[in-house]
């Protein structure tokens, strides 16, 4: 253990055969010739972290599966459309051999593009257990891709702008999951809206810190709440429709995991000559 302070998540068992994570931190103690004579350890009960990570994952599960759902049903109607063209014409001999080709050419078009779902999904979810280096711009682009059928079904415009594309020394899909809980948030508010419906992602670098802003023009969030957002279980949504977990999860993904800051207020903003009005969450992550 040498003479660094250690920290980590460990399991206790109890006498009566419980099992308890903790997170345990060891201090080495020293005498006056800086000779090691011991340990401290501080043990402290994190089961209900523990809850709330589990009732998290299982609930961006849910949204998950909601979004492959979107995400496949088009490619998948067109499959069908195709098949079921190819049947009719062979039925009443009107089938051309030459319009097969392109036919089965966009059928690839479409697997390709069920495959590559799959494939984001699938790293989503894969759990890093080191830190990367990552590209900022690909974060982003991957919170989209999960998240886009349902931004376009719900008619949400999302405008990027990145002006520092800088590299990142992260858990890469815990920040996908911090953003991805904002915009699934920012979306909910906007089904409110009947008129233009839209969300910013941006991107700076300032003093040696990444600032992630992600503003929408859903009139922004009463000031008698604003500050409880990040809390666990806090929601004004229907209880079908929200859980409270999402922008607590993203708050401690930035705070513990990533060691940074998170923020929401509200703002105002002119975008194609009109004013709106809405809520920004602003990310801040350390650039070394």
């Amino acid at each position: 253990m040498g003479e660094l302070d250690k920290m980590g998540e460990w399991t206790f068992i109890t006498k009566k055969n419980q099992h308890v994570p903790v997170l345990l931190k060891v201090k080495a103690l020293k005498d006056k010739k800086g000779e090691i004579y011991g340990y401290l350890g501080i043990a402290r009960d994190i089961t209900q972290q523990k809850l709330l990570e589990s009732q998290a994952k299982l609930a961006s599960m849910g949204e998950m599966i909601g979004n492959i759902a979107h995400q496949w049903r088009q490619p998948l109607s067109v499959i069908s459309t195709i098949a079921s063209g190819v049947k009719v014409k062979s039925e009443f001999n009107q089938f051309d051999p030459e319009q097969i080709f392109p036919d089965m050419d966009t059928i690839i078009q479409q697997t390709q593009y069920l495959s590559k779902t799959i494939d984001d999904f699938r790293n989503f979810l894969r759990e890093s257990k080191e830190k990367e280096s990552i590209n900022l711009s690909k974060v982003v682009e991957t919170a989209l891709s999960i998240v886009q059928s349902s931004m376009i079904d719900n008619n949400i415009t999302v405008v990027v702008n990145l002006k520092n594309n800088g590299l990142l020394h992260a858990f890469p899909n815990q920040l996908v999951q911090a953003i991805i809980n904002i915009l699934n948030n920012a979306k909910d508010e906007l089904e409110k809206k009947s008129d233009q419906k839209l969300i910013f992602i941006e991107a700076y670098a300032k003093d040696n810190h990444l600032f992630i802003e992600i503003k929408d023009n859903a009139f922004g969030i009463s000031n008698e709440i604003i500050s409880r957002i990040f809390e666990p279980y806090f929601t004004t949504k229907h209880q079908k429709q929200g859980t409270g977990i999402g922008l607590y999860m993203s708050n401690e993904i930035v705070t513990k995991h990533l060691k940074g800051e998170i923020k929401a207020q509200n703002c105002k903003f002119k975008f194609n000559n009109k004013m709106h009005k809405g809520a920004v969450i602003t990310i801040t992550l350390p650039l070394n």
